[in-house]
């Protein structure tokens, strides 16, 4: 609402770009992004991130997701 007002905002966390910068920065630059993989549940937040950020992404099915993909997910994590 802030911004809609005008005033100045800095976004940060997933899905922004900086956020995935920050992370790799922290883990050492010499580590190439092509060497790196994002993990995440979220489709619009860590996929969409890990996408904008030129990182691939493993995506867990299983996590918020489930009931839209119809998966029922079991004690300990197993899914059918």
């Amino acid at each position: 609402r802030y911004e809609m007002m005008g005033g100045a905002v800095t976004w940060f966390g997933k899905p922004y770009k900086r956020h995935f910068d920050a992370c790799l920065h922290h883990i050492g630059s010499h580590i190439p992004r092509d060497r790196v993989i994002h993990v995440g549940d979220s489709i619009e937040h860590d996929v969409k991130g890990a996408t904008g950020a030129a990182i691939d992404s493993l995506f867990i099915a299983a996590g918020i997701h489930a009931k839209e993909l119809e998966l029922v997910v079991r004690e300990g994590g197993a899914v059918e």
